[in-house]
């Protein structure tokens, strides 16, 4: 998925303008600071969506033949269950940005380049790999403070917890990212930070440039936070902590929704807080920033034995020669592969079809956005499903080069039709897709996998029917 805008994107420092405004990128002559918000939005839509499916791969990666001991699989569960939580926050994030997208009149983007790739403002290269020390030092960076070092001095509480980290951890850091040589690296924040002047900055965003009527169609914490939120903590007749106070929470999504310039500066406030916010208070540490979790991962991450499962970086269903990219030739483990990225498209499509639904429902008509919601549960399922199975089967057909691992490719594109009838042929052309891979799957499939085949086979069955009463109800369906 080329996007022509790289050629308006370039990261230099420059000089304020008349407006007052420093950014790190400058605004090309060709684009209004509407034109450029946009972009910048797009931008890290992009680098959420590409940090979730980062973080997720690490996730899926940990086990293997090193983790035995009870003490190991305890470990190993922790440090995935962190990533987990840290990959539905990122989605948070990702949903957020297409609610201000939604607020200054512009698109939802929910695209990403394929791998390899690397474009100003990403934090680091984008690569699909298993946890190792070096893709920890990666994550650390792009979640840490600006001016870090200082940060953490400052307050002595800061500077005894994170002793470690100024006296070895960051130099270490620096040298494995270095090591990687793979082009220059950024924080998270970077790019928040230049969003945040610009929004904030009237001269440059009126007030008639932020549609309040979107509000009541954005995504809101109602549709997706539920299942995501942290759980209350009980609290003894003094106030204090019932039950272990550093045992961390379960993951805090944030959705935020906005009608005003203000609104929309305190959601984007609000995601870099959650990324990179180092916790004053010593003993609270069960809402730790992203940066503090992955730091505590690296802290922990073990010299001695592999934690992670031998699968390749990047890969692929694709035939091609591309550098960085793994072809998985085993057929068997690469149908299973297919089907994942046709669930992982189903899942994005349904996404973006979850907006236009929202604007496009009306009073009396039947709950279409409850039923694609519905199906972005079930694919976010399929896709945990699937990975769980990957990482079991043979990379290649001699097996001799470890084992097949997601390979979250992008489709084509994610642009739905314009007639609201093509968009839900759409959806049934994706699942007629996925039930001729599961065919050929259930030709080899033993065990659990041909139950969970035969399963989704009824389910995507059942949703195609769904949709062929829903096309001849409103007239649409063709014979």
């Amino acid at each position: 998925m080329a996007h022509d805008w790289r050629q308006f994107l370039v990261l230099d420092a420059i000089s304020a303008t008349k407006h007052g405004l420093t950014s790190r990128a400058a605004k090309h002559p060709g684009l209004t600071w509407h034109d450029h918000l946009v972009m910048l939005l797009h931008v890290a839509a992009e680098i959420e969506h590409g940090l979730m499916v980062q973080y997720l791969y690490a996730a899926y990666s940990l086990g293997g033949p090193d983790a035995a001991t009870p003490k190991r699989q305890a470990l190993i569960k922790r440090w995935q269950t962190s990533l987990l939580k840290v990959a539905k926050e990122e989605m948070g994030h990702l949903l957020t940005v297409q609610n201000i997208l939604r607020l200054v009149g512009a698109p939802v983007h929910f695209g990403r380049e394929d791998y390899p790739w690397t474009v100003p403002y990403y934090p680091y290269p984008f690569r699909l790999e298993r946890l190792t020390r070096s893709s920890l030092a990666c994550y650390v960076h792009a979640e840490m403070p600006p001016h870090i070092a200082k940060t953490l001095k400052e307050p002595p509480e800061l500077s005894k917890r994170f002793e470690d980290f100024l006296e070895t951890d960051k130099a270490e850091i620096a040298r494995l990212i270095k090591e990687r040589a793979e082009g220059p690296v950024h924080t998270v924040a970077a790019i928040y930070d230049d969003i945040i002047d610009i929004i904030g900055n009237e001269h440059l965003i009126p007030d008639s440039a932020f549609d309040d009527e979107t509000y009541a169609t954005q995504a809101s914490w109602d549709d997706w936070g539920r299942s995501y939120g942290p759980e209350p903590r009980a609290l003894d007749p003094s106030g204090s902590t019932v039950g272990d106070p550093l045992r961390q929470r379960e993951a805090n999504v944030i959705i935020m929704r906005a009608a005003t310039r203000t609104e929309a500066l305190a959601a984007l406030k609000a995601i870099g807080s959650q990324g990179e916010a180092v916790h004053l208070e010593t003993k609270r540490t069960d809402e730790l920033s992203h940066f503090e979790r992955f730091l505590k991962i690296f802290q922990e991450f073990p010299d001695d034995w592999v934690p992670a499962r031998n699968i390749p970086d990047n890969p692929t269903t694709r035939k091609f020669e591309r550098k960085g990219a793994n072809y998985i030739d085993n057929d068997y483990a690469r149908h299973w592969a297919t089907l994942f990225n046709y669930r992982y498209r189903l899942l994005l499509t349904c996404l973006t079809h979850s907006f236009r639904l929202a604007r496009l429902s009306k009073a009396g008509e039947p709950n279409l956005r409850g039923m694609v919601m519905h199906r972005i549960f079930g694919e976010m399922y399929n896709i945990k499903t699937i990975s769980g199975v990957l990482v079991g089967l043979d990379l290649h057909k001699d097996g001799t080069a470890g084992y097949a691992a997601p390979p979250f490719e992008m489709p084509y594109s994610l642009t739905l039709p314009d007639g609201e009838a093509d968009a839900w042929r759409l959806h049934q052309e994706l699942l007629q897709g996925a039930l001729d891979v599961t065919k050929l799957l259930l030709e080899k499939a033993t065990g659990t996998g041909r139950d969970y085949l035969i399963a989704l086979s009824d389910l995507d069955r059942r949703a195609i029917a769904t949709i062929d009463a829903l096309l001849e109800g409103q007239g649409s369906k063709r014979k």
